[in-house]
């Protein structure tokens, strides 16, 4: 894989070498002692991959290493809806009646429309 980043911690946690690899997915790190080491190859769409590695004096290693697992990504969409109003915009309207339907009431609060009858 392209562009994966590769580094190199030997056995106290230190890091030690690093590299990115090319287009055909290889990376070198050079001039590394003997010794025992984790190697991390990382990258932004799979999840990093560690192999321990040990080098013997004067050793060459190729190590072949495969990202498995692709990287999970969380995603929260937020969606906020209102009902349109089936009010006329403008003034607050109230309407009150009595059960029988007389007396009623209508108009902007404080106004003092009446009507009789049941007709509403």
């Amino acid at each position: 894989m392209a562009g994966a980043r590769v580094k190199l911690q030997n056995s106290a946690g230190r890091l030690v070498g690093e590299s990115s690899s090319d287009a055909q997915g290889n990376f070198t790190l050079e001039s590394i002692d003997t010794g025992e080491y984790q190697l991390t190859a990382e990258s932004d769409a799979f999840v990093s991959v560690v192999v321990d590695v040990s080098l013997a004096t004067g050793q060459q290693k190729q190590i072949n290493l495969r990202f498995r697992q692709l990287v999970s990504i969380a995603q929260a969409i937020t969606v906020v809806a209102s009902a349109p109003s089936s009010l006329p915009p403008g003034p607050r309207s109230e309407h009150h009646c009595s059960r029988s339907g007389a007396g009623c009431e209508s108009g902007p609060p404080g106004s003092t429309n009446r009507h009789s009858g049941a007709s509403h």
